[in-house]
C-alpha cells in the first residue's frame, strides 16, 4: 500500500466529505458499488433499468426537447423494462451533444457545477455538467478503483499529460498532491528539465497518456538514467502496442494499468487486480452496436448524470468485450480492446472503398512478435494511394524492418500503395494525446 502524506490525508478528507454529500444526494453508495460488482447478469438488468427509467423519466418530464428528441413521454416510461426495449431509443451523437451543449440538454443549472470539456481528435469542444453530488461521487469511486492497486487517494500522482506545472496548478491538484508532466517543445533540453523535476518530485505512482510516458522513459534510457520507482502506471486514453507495453513496463518497473474512460461521463472500466478492464457497471450502461461501417461501437449511458443526461451516447471507439468469466470473481462485463475512435480511423483505398486503420495496429504487433518492435508508429494517409509511416524506438535493423513492413502493407492492406517509411521522433496532437494513424481527410492538420 502506498504511503500517506499530509496532502493524502487532507484528500482523503475531502473523499470522505465527497461521499457523505453524495450520500445524501443518494449518489455513490461504496457498499452498494461493491456488492454491485458481483451480482447476478439478471439482477444487474433489473436493478440498471430501474435507474435508467428514472433518468428518462425525469428527462422528459422536464423537458420538451428529451421528449421530442426520445420520442416518448412521461406515461411512456413504465414500458422501458428491459435493455432489449432501452436500445429503441435513438442515439446521443457527438455531434447534437456540440451543437446543443448545456444550454438545450441540461435539465438545470445547478448552484455548485463543474463542467467536463473535451475537443478530441476535432479541436471543436463538447461540454457536459456535473453537478456537486456527481462531483463527489466520481472522486470516490476513482479512488476505489485505484485502491486496487495500492494507491491511495492523495498520493503523490505524477501525470504525464498535454501540459506540465509551468502552467497555473488548481486546488484540484494542489489537494490531490498532483504533479503534471508534459514534454513541452519535445527537445532534449525541455525532456530533460521535466525529468529533473519528477526525480526531485518522487512520485507514488504515474497517470496519463502511454505516448507522453514513452518519451519520458525513451529519454531516461538514452541518458543512462533512472525513472524514480512508482507502485503503479496508469495508462489512459491511448491503446498500447505490445512493444510499448514492454518498455513501460520495464523502465518504470512497475504494474501497468488501463483506464478507459471519457470526459462526458469519466471512467467506463478500470483494471481488476488481474488484469482484466470491468466496466463500472454502477456507473456506465455499456453496450456494443454495430455501426454504419461495420465496426462494433461503444455506446454509453451515464446512470449518475441527472443534471444532464447522457443517454445511448456513441463514443465512436470501436470495442471487443471478452467472453467468459474473470478469475477476479467479479461479475461485469470485461473490455478486451479498444480500438480508438471508428471515425477517424478508416483509410481510404486506393479502389476508392474504405477499410478500417486498426490493421495496422494488427501489422505492428505481429512485426513485434518477429523481433521488429517498435515504441511508437503512426501511419499518415497523404494521398489516395500513397502512405507515409513514422517509427520511433525501432528494435531491430532498419532495411529490414523496412522490407517487412512494406510486404506486410501489401499482404495485408493493398499492393496499390506506395509506403515511405521514417525514423520519428513523432510529434504529438493537441492536448498531448497521440494518434497511430491520421486519415486523408485531416492530414493537412495532423501530419508531422
Amino acid at each position: 500500500m502506498i504511503g500517506k502524506t499530509l496532502n493524502g490525508i487532507i484528500a482523503e478528507g475531502a473523499v470522505v466529505r465527497g461521499l457523505i454529500v453524495a450520500a445524501r444526494a443518494g449518489g455513490f453508495d461504496p457498499n452498494r458499488w461493491n456488492r454491485f460488482e458481483r451480482i447476478a447478469p439478471e439482477e444487474r438488468e433489473r436493478r440498471t433499468m430501474q435507474r435508467i427509467r428514472r433518468l428518462v423519466g425525469n428527462a422528459v418530464s422536464r423537458s420538451s426537447h428529451h421528449r421530442s428528441r426520445l420520442g416518448i413521454g412521461p406515461s411512456d416510461v413504465g414500458d422501458l423494462r428491459t435493455f432489449d426495449d432501452f436500445r429503441r431509443l435513438p442515439f446521443l451523437a457527438k455531434s447534437e451533444l456540440r451543437r446543443g451543449g448545456p444550454e438545450v440538454l441540461a435539465l438545470m443549472q445547478p448552484r455548485l457545477a463543474r463542467t467536463a470539456t473535451t475537443s478530441g481528435s476535432t479541436g471543436v469542444p463538447v461540454c457536459v455538467v456535473h453537478d456537486l453530488s456527481y462531483w463527489s461521487a466520481s472522486i470516490a469511486r476513482r479512488s476505489m478503483l485505484f485502491a486496487r492497486h495500492g494507491v491511495r487517494f492523495g498520493s503523490r500522482e505524477a501525470r504525464f499529460w498535454g501540459r506540465d506545472d509551468t502552467e497555473r496548478r488548481s486546488v484540484q491538484d494542489v489537494v490531490g498532491n498532483r504533479r503534471f508532466f508534459g514534454i513541452g517543445t519535445g527537445t532534449d533540453e525541455a525532456l530533460s528539465s521535466s525529468l529533473e523535476r519528477l526525480r526531485g518530485f518522487v512520485p507514488d505512482y504515474a497517470y496519463g497518456y502511454p505516448s507522453v510516458l514513452l518519451r519520458f522513459a525513451e529519454h531516461a534510457r538514452r541518458e543512462g538514467g533512472a525513472l524514480p520507482a512508482v507502485g503503479a502506471v496508469i495508462r489512459t486514453a491511448e491503446g498500447v502496442t505490445p512493444e510499448q507495453e514492454r518498455v513501460l513496463r520495464e523502465t518504470f518497473d512497475a504494474p501497468l494499468v488501463n483506464e478507459y474512460g471519457c470526459s462526458e461521463v469519466e471512467i467506463i472500466a478500470f483494471d481488476c487486480e488481474d488484469g482484466a478492464c470491468h466496466v463500472d457497471t454502477d456507473h456506465i450502461h455499456l453496450e456494443v452496436v454495430e455501426s454504419e461501417t461495420g465496426a462494433l461501437e461503444a455506446v454509453v449511458t451515464d446512470l449518475d448524470n441527472a443534471t444532464m443526461p447522457i443517454l445511448r451516447y456513441r463514443l465512436g471507439d470501436d470495442i471487443r468485450l471478452s467472453e467468459g468469466k474473470c478469475t477476479c470473481g467479479r461479475t461485469s462485463p470485461v473490455i478486451a480492446s479498444v480500438e480508438g475512435r471508428s471515425a477517424d480511423r478508416l483509410l481510404q483505398m486506393p479502389d476508392g472503398s474504405r477499410r478500417h486503420s486498426v490493421v495496422f495496429s494488427r501489422i505492428f504487433a505481429r512485426l513485434d512478435i518477429e523481433g521488429f518492435g517498435v515504441t511508437r508508429f503512426r501511419v499518415v494517409q497523404t494521398a489516395p494511394e500513397r502512405l507515409e509511416i513514422f517509427v520511433e524506438g525501432l528494435r531491430g535493423d532498419f532495411d529490414a524492418f523496412d522490407r517487412r513492413l512494406r510486404e506486410a502493407v501489401e499482404e495485408e492492406v493493398s499492393a496499390d500503395f506506395e509506403v515511405r517509411v521514417q525514423r520519428g521522433p513523432l510529434p504529438t496532437n493537441a492536448g498531448g494525446k497521440h494518434r497511430y494513424f491520421v486519415p486523408l481527410e485531416s492530414n493537412h492538420q495532423e501530419m508531422p
